[in-house]
């Protein structure tokens, strides 16, 4: 399972993670892929760049910069060779809601065939802190391959 979100400089937003660098305003602009394994699950983060840098943008200004986020993510998905195997594209919060419109109907364009997409809200967010699961405060998808 991959979870999309929008690169970031960490030196300016630690929260967001990322790996730090000294010369990242100079580093390619690529996806950044960070792993995570346990034994349920192997997952990976992957922050896509988009707005031609890596400063933070509030929530508020995202939407114009999801059409690049999308054409980035799905141009990397295509050089995986993965685009046939998404089965189901989820988003959280308004902005993950349309990154993942966006996203599957690039994928049926493409292939004829639209995932599955769900959409998941701030209720959801509330109910996994109150039972103590993980949360994740970014703009966020989640795609199954």
């Amino acid at each position: 399972m991959d979870l999309v979100t929008r690169r970031v400089d960490p030196r300016i937003c630690p929260q967001f993670g990322g790996t730090p660098s000294d010369s990242i305003r100079n580093k390619h602009y690529e996806i950044e892929i960070q792993w995570h394994e346990s034994p349920v699950i192997r997952s990976r983060v992957l922050r896509v760049p988009a707005g031609g840098n890596f400063n933070f943008v509030p929530k508020e200004e995202i939407v114009p910069l999801l059409p690049e986020l999308i054409d980035n993510l799905y141009e990397f998905y295509k050089k995986e060779n993965v685009i046939e195997d998404i089965e189901v594209v989820e988003g959280h919060y308004r902005d993950g809601m349309l990154a993942a419109d966006m996203l599957c109907s690039k994928i049926e364009q493409e292939t004829g065939r639209r995932p599955i997409m769900l959409v998941t809200s701030h209720s959801l967010e509330h109910k996994k802190y109150e039972r103590n699961l993980p949360i994740v405060r970014t703009f966020v998808m989640k795609i199954r391959i």
